[in-house]
């Protein structure tokens, strides 16, 4: 079962972590879902959507 991280009630996007896929270095794969893309944008882990979450954030990228 996926773990719903950071989404504030009525959010249009969540961050899920997937369980199911883990790397050796014990993390779990990361999703990031919004109404405004055309599917699940998956990253490695936590830490790489965490990553790009605060690019975006800083406006280092699109």
């Amino acid at each position: 079962m996926t773990k719903q991280i950071g989404a504030p009630p009525g959010a249009g996007d969540v961050h899920l972590l997937n369980p199911r896929v883990i790397t050796p270095d014990g993390e779990w794969e990361a999703w990031y879902l919004a109404h405004w893309l055309p599917g699940a944008v998956r990253y490695r882990t936590s830490w790489d959507l965490m990553k790009d979450e605060y690019r975006t954030f800083r406006g280092d990228h699109e």
